[in-house]
């Protein structure tokens, strides 16, 4: 076998480094730093998807919390109809509350039906001619407030009735007070 001289094993040497380099790159870099940006895309669109995903949990947690609160205000308003039938049981509620008071009282009721989306419903107009004190139609008023439902009241008339207007001078209040019956659809 020939020898080669030494420049020439130097450059064959080189040369086969190259090639050996060349094929590192091309059987191993490249394919590995292909799959590394596939899989750095991958994790992008991952990253991408859980925060989509989080948003729309925390928007559905967000949901169940309002309607939790609207759950809460429809019970509240519901709070403030009473139910058909109990209509004398408010008259005396309200007639007690009158000789609490030392209020001498005339209550006229009438009612009036009217349409609701989820049913129909029931205006209870309450016309009250009370005489008593200041300081007593006050307190009527305060504890009418105070009722486990809503008494809806359009104004107040004051009237003196004799003597000189002082706290314990006699007054009439006159006032009309609504109060709502709902009748739920049958289904």
């Amino acid at each position: 076998m020939k020898k080669f001289s030494v420049n020439k094993q130097l450059i064959l040497t080189n040369i086969g480094i190259f090639i050996i380099i060349i094929l590192i790159m091309v059987l191993i870099v490249i394919p590995t730093f292909k799959k590394i940006s596939t899989l750095q895309k991958q994790i992008k669109d991952i990253h991408q998807t859980m925060e989509e995903d989080y948003q729309k949990v925390k928007q559905t947690k967000h949901t169940l919390s309002e309607i939790k609160n609207v759950e809460k205000e429809i019970e509240n308003i519901q709070k403030t109809f009473i139910n058909p039938g109990q209509e004398l049981a408010i008259i005396t509620e309200l007639e007690k509350l009158a000789e609490k008071y030392h209020i001498t009282q005339t209550l006229h009721a009438s009612a009036t039906n009217f349409k609701l989306p989820d049913g129909d419903g029931i205006d209870y107009t309450f016309s009250f001619l009370n005489h008593g004190t200041f300081e007593n139609h006050m307190l009527f008023l305060k504890d009418l407030e105070q009722l486990p439902y809503y008494v809806n009241i359009g104004g107040l008339q004051w009237e003196k009735r004799a003597g000189n207007l002082d706290i314990e001078t006699p007054l009439t209040l006159k006032f009309d007070g609504h109060i709502y019956a709902q009748i739920p659809n049958k289904k």
